[in-house]
C-alpha cells in the first residue's frame, strides 16, 4: 500500500493464490475487499536466513466446506464452527481474526 492509501488489485490476487495453494480449498469468494486483518509477526532464524518480520495482509473469504490439504506450508487445517468460543488456539491474531468474524453474524 503507498502512502497515499492506494492499494493495488494484485495484492488480492497473489492473497487468493496463497489461500488456494496453502489450504487446498479452490472453490471460495472474497468476502469484500477490504483488508480484514493486519498482523506483524518475527519469523525465527531458519537455516541460513535470518530471523526476520513477517507483514500478512489478511482478506476475509468465503468458502465452502471441502476437503483441505495439508502441505509444508500448513501445519494443520481444519474447519470448526465459526461460532464456537472454544478454539483450540493461543495465537493471538487467530482470535483477533475469530472476533471480528463473530461481530460480523
Amino acid at each position: 500500500m503507498s502512502r497515499w492509501g492506494y492499494f493495488s488489485v494484485y495484492v488480492i490476487r497473489v492473497a487468493l493464490k496463497e489461500a488456494r495453494e496453502e489450504s487446498g480449498i479452490s472453490n471460495f469468494h472474497l468476502h469484500f475487499e477490504n483488508i480484514f486483518d493486519l498482523d506483524i509477526h518475527i519469523i525465527p532464524k531458519i537455516k541460513d536466513e535470518p530471523s526476520h518480520y513477517h507483514f500478512d495482509c489478511r482478506f476475509l473469504l468465503i468458502a465452502e466446506r471441502e476437503s483441505m490439504k495439508k502441505n509444508k506450508e500448513s501445519n494443520e487445517l481444519k474447519w470448526f464452527d465459526i461460532k464456537d468460543t472454544n478454539i483450540p488456539t493461543s495465537n493471538v491474531s487467530i482470535m483477533r481474526m475469530l472476533k471480528k468474524v463473530q461481530l460480523l453474524i
